[in-house]
């Protein structure tokens, strides 16, 4: 029911949305058996890179607004490597801490996604990964205060998914995985070969 009801919330504020309106972002997490974590969050990058306070409800508010129109004007391709090679890190403003402390996380994908409409916000799906500390049952989300409200989803290979709505500045709840992590010896052997 709960996704559901994001469903539909995320549905409205793309609709009336205009291209300086703020929207929620959607993060969506996976965690497989061996504690690999793959975070696909869908947000506005352009308004994220030109610092724009995600408590505005417009970003013509901002006096950062002419570098948003700025980014904007971009193509997808060079929003992508202004995402890769700027000033700011993406995943500096990942925050997710299991086991005691926070997980790493590393870009790995970055697809600015089509808008039929100028008029409207473009978003982006930006694909990251990071591994879960060994035994670790549960994780917890934290909205940077440099990112708009989220929508946070855990998906679960035995269970249904997780979602909560976590506002910019604050924590999930814990979000609780069906199984604990548990790397194989192989997994771990690897790993410290890696690390040296």
């Amino acid at each position: 029911m709960k996704t559901v009801l994001l469903g539909l919330l995320f549905v409205i504020f793309s609709g009336v949305a205009s291209a300086h309106e703020m929207r929620p972002s959607v993060a969506s997490l996976s965690v497989d058996s061996q504690g690999t974590l793959a975070l696909e969050l869908v947000t506005n990058m352009e308004a994220w890179l030109a610092n724009i306070d995600p408590s505005l409800s417009d970003t013509d508010d901002s006096p950062n607004a002419g570098y948003y129109d700025k980014l904007r004007a971009h193509s997808e391709s060079a929003l992508v490597e202004v995402i890769r090679k700027g000033d700011r890190d993406i995943t500096q403003a990942i925050e997710i801490l299991a086991g005691g402390g926070r997980v790493g996380m590393s870009l790995i994908a970055v697809e600015v996604l089509p808008v039929d409409d100028i008029n409207l916000p473009r978003d982006t799906r930006v694909i990251l990964g990071g591994r879960l500390p060994d035994g670790v049952s549960s994780l917890v989300y934290r909205v940077h205060e440099t990112l708009p409200n989220t929508a946070v989803r855990l998906f679960l290979e035995n269970a249904d998914p997780v979602v909560q709505f976590v506002r910019s500045g604050r924590t999930s709840d814990a979000l609780l995985l069906d199984r604990a992590v548990e790397r194989s010896v192989g997994a771990l052997v690897a790993e410290y070969l890696v690390l040296g």
